[in-house]
């Protein structure tokens, strides 16, 4: 999430969500009476000289008063139902309905008299994110994966089998065949940064197979060699070595998906260690927290956006906003969210 702007006298925030767990944050915040502003389109009608009526699509700026919140989990969408109480043009829409859609990357402001603490604490905590991108090249001597890592998640661009080496070839036709694989994986990896300027690369494998692997880029490619920041020992490359270096914390835990991987990885040694602590399923959690048990809830996106109507996450939801626990939403389309859902979407962990 992007902060643009804190006015404290007006009790107004203006930002920009990246991600539906954004949008998740902001809607569990917003309440009824709240004003939201956002830019809009709308149609307004012109009365020519000679008398014809024409009309032209114009943006404009407009606050509501909210009355009523949905989310939208299919959509992944937020949407605000109130009556226009701002806009910065003259049209005759004061005090009409009007519905704002929230969405990734669409700036909003909030105005709020009761709830400013929670939306400052919201905003102070994104601020401290960090937004650099991390490309792994994960690579062993017979596949390679190419891997995106951002706060937004984690997406998989390439995979590919590389020809293995054969035993009985001479040590140059190894050689050869080991340049061929290099070739290729520049290749590939050239095309996958174009659209990306400022990342971290890191080579993830066998050392003696990165070790190599980076000495013939930086001869090949030295711009390319430049940009690889880390190399990261794993015991195989591909989708495999890429997950084993999530779950241990090897690639860092300064992004969201690679702290999400650690945390759930934490949580689970835990239950092992401790079963009595651990509540699995919303109803198991809610009655712990009901109870005034205390801990970290690990919930998935997927879970959080289906169930928000739900009265026990809801209670939930507000005992986080509270302090009284600790509550983390699992990125979903990742391993770390894989292993919650097994555990019913929702878990906690007493402390």
């Amino acid at each position: 999430m992007k902060v643009l702007s804190i006015d404290k006298l007006k009790r107004r925030i203006k930002l920009i969500p990246e991600t539906s767990i954004d949008l998740l944050n902001i809607y569990r915040l917003i309440e009824p009476g709240d004003t939201v502003y956002s830019e809009t389109t709308r149609e307004v009608k012109k009365e020519r000289a000679y008398g014809e009526v024409d009309s032209e699509r114009v943006k404009i700026k407009i606050g509501i008063e909210v009355s009523k919140k949905t989310a939208d989990p299919l959509m992944r969408r937020i949407s605000l139902l109130g009556i226009v109480k701002y806009v910065d043009r003259e049209l005759d829409i004061i005090k009409k309905h009007h519905t704002i859609h929230l969405e990734p990357e669409k700036p909003i402001e909030i105005e709020s008299r009761d709830r400013f603490p929670f939306l400052l604490s919201l905003a102070k905590t994104a601020a401290t994110k960090i937004t650099h991108e991390i490309l792994c090249i994960s690579i062993d001597d017979e596949k390679f994966a190419v891997i995106h890592i951002s706060n937004a998640g984690v997406k998989i661009l390439r995979t590919r089998d590389l020809t293995p080496p054969v035993k009985t070839l001479m040590q140059h036709q190894e050689d050869d065949s080991f340049r061929r694989n290099v070739e290729e994986v520049i290749k590939i990896v050239e095309e996958e940064l174009e659209p990306r300027r400022k990342i971290e690369v890191v080579l993830l494998g066998p050392s003696v197979m990165i070790e190599r692997f980076s000495k013939e880029i930086k001869a090949r490619k030295p711009e390319l060699g430049r940009l690889i920041k880390r190399h990261i020992s794993a015991s195989s490359g591909g989708i495999e070595g890429f997950l084993e270096a999530m779950r241990t914390g090897a690639i860092g835990r300064n992004l969201k998906p690679l702290e999400d991987a650690f945390i759930v990885e934490d949580a689970i040694r835990h239950a092992s260690k401790n079963p009595e602590l651990a509540k699995m399923g919303v109803e198991e959690v809610y009655r712990a927290i009901s109870s005034g048990k205390r801990g970290i809830v690990l919930v998935t996106e997927n879970y959080l956006w289906s169930s928000l109507e739900d009265s026990r996450i809801q209670l939930i939801l507000s005992e986080a906003e509270k302090g009284r626990i600790e509550l983390r939403t699992i990125l979903s389309g990742t391993e770390a969210a894989e292993k919650v859902d097994s555990l019913g979407g929702i878990v906690m962990i007493n402390k």
